[in-house]
């Protein structure tokens, strides 16, 4: 279904790639089936992780524009429609950020196409980017979600294949830090893309670890770049504050558990992190995710 979705689109002129990572399933057979000359296979000879298989499939791609999309989300039969005007509109955009709607079969991704809802584009920088993230409540980070120029994504170096944990469940966040600050960003205002939710999803299934290393990283070099305003460095100092403090206590408590693996890795993650040299901030950190908890107050 999600590559019915992408070469059914109304505008024609784009390309295909599709990474099989060695999968168990029928996916080959399925995917020689299809006879699109647009539709580029490439059939990975060992499992690789995720970001590996993600860069290979995009770093392959020819396009000015690219974007990663899982197996198990689609397309609206519109979006490359729209958002090849947002690059008439805006030639300089970098990044292009569009909304997505969940869903859990077949018939409520056919109610959501055939009741097409009209947005408009906003041309935006980062802060206005990561207030109306926060307003509208997308998922900015998901790679079904965005799009990016294709040379960006090149400089940026691709999504990021080092892990501390050995899980990856968040290497999308790091890269999308990074393009975040290249320059302009286009949001459109109306889903064009939907994510299939199921019990065997990925970020249900993340490390926390991993999580936290990548988010710490992320949000440290936005603040970096000198680009985020003091409101929009307010809200992620406060947001990376409460990981920190969450992930403390979640390594306490599994040392207490007695799951040793777990509490050894997240302190693993604190120590590549610095953060066993900053103990106050912890202490901080720790003392405002527990009242925010428990006390139900927000920070």
């Amino acid at each position: 279904m999600c590559l019915d979705s992408v070469l059914n689109q109304t505008c024609r002129d784009f390309e295909v790639i599709v990474c099989d990572n060695c999968s168990t399933d029928d996916s080959r057979k399925i995917l020689n089936s299809f006879k699109d000359k647009r539709l580029k296979v490439i059939f990975q000879e060992k499992t690789v992780p995720a970001a590996a298989n993600f860069n290979r499939a995009l770093f392959a791609a020819s396009g000015v524009y690219i974007k990663a999309l899982p197996s198990d989300d689609l397309l609206f039969p519109w979006y490359l429609e729209t958002v090849r005007e947002a690059v008439r509109l805006y030639p300089e955009v970098q990044t292009l950020i569009t909304p997505s709607v969940p869903f859990k079969d077949d018939g409520e991704i056919q109610k959501l196409i055939s009741c097409r809802e009209e947005g408009k584009w906003v041309l935006c920088d980062i802060n206005d980017a990561l207030r109306l993230n926060r307003e509208l409540k997308i998922n900015m980070v998901m790679p079904t979600n965005n799009m990016f120029r294709a040379e960006s994504f090149r400089e940026a170096g691709g999504y990021p294949e080092e892990t501390i944990y050995g899980s990856q469940w968040s290497f999308d966040f790091v890269l999308f830090c990074k393009l975040l600050v290249v320059g302009p960003i286009a949001l459109y205002t109306a889903p064009l893309c939907a994510e299939r939710i199921h019990h065997k999803q990925g970020r249900r299934r993340k490390d926390s670890s991993q999580v936290l290393y990548d988010h710490f990283w992320g949000i440290n070099y936005l603040l970096a770049s000198k680009r985020i305003n003091s409101i929009e460095a307010m809200h992620l100092e406060r947001l990376l504050s409460t990981m920190v403090g969450q992930f403390f206590c979640y390594g306490i408590k599994n040392l207490t558990l007695g799951n040793f693996k777990v509490a050894f890795h997240t302190a693993k993650v604190f120590c590549a992190l610095g953060l066993f040299q900053r103990p106050v901030y912890v202490i901080e950190s720790s003392t405002k995710y527990l009242r925010d908890r428990f006390f139900k107050r927000k920070i």
